[in-house]
């Protein structure tokens, strides 16, 4: 099941509505206060709170759904995940430079807020201002393609 940032923040609408009337930061804390959680901060990967992140609902929902899965923001699984593959094309021969390391860091921050990276997504924000989708062409060459991909399986938490 593919679920999108449009499907998040309409589940996001329905909460906010009579009777629950709760925002995502709202339940999560309540969450821990239940269960007397300590939420585990993200490495590194997004600044916000946990809950904050529209995206944070994808591990509300499947806490709540399977309450043995820890609840921790969906950007800390992200950088989880990112690290577990930078290790393993590390270990695998595969190199980066600094460059490619910093455009890399940028995509999995990328999809800790928004669920995936597509390639419309280089015309704004962060990647805009440091040359768009034809940079990334430069950085990556034929490659970005299958490494786009590549990351939205492997980092979606």
């Amino acid at each position: 099941l593919k679920i999108s940032l449009k499907d998040l923040a309409q589940l996001r609408d329905a909460l906010a509505t009579p009777p629950l009337a709760v925002s995502p930061p709202q339940l999560w804390h309540a969450f821990e206060i239940v269960e007397s959680l300590k939420a585990a901060e993200p490495p590194g990967i997004i600044s916000s709170r946990p809950g904050e992140q529209l995206a944070d609902l994808v591990s509300l929902v499947r806490h709540a759904v399977a309450p043995e899965t820890p609840l921790a923001p969906y950007g800390y699984d992200v950088a989880v995940n990112y690290a577990r593959w930078k290790r393993e094309k590390t270990e695998s021969g595969v190199t980066f430079t600094g460059e490619q390391l910093e455009w890399l860091d940028r995509m999995a921050e990328h999809i800790a807020t928004s669920l995936e990276i597509q390639r419309d997504d280089f015309e704004d924000g962060w990647f805009g201002q440091h040359g768009s989708l034809s940079k990334a062409h430069s950085i990556f060459g034929s490659q970005l393609t299958s490494l786009l991909a590549e990351l939205n399986e492997r980092l979606a938490a």
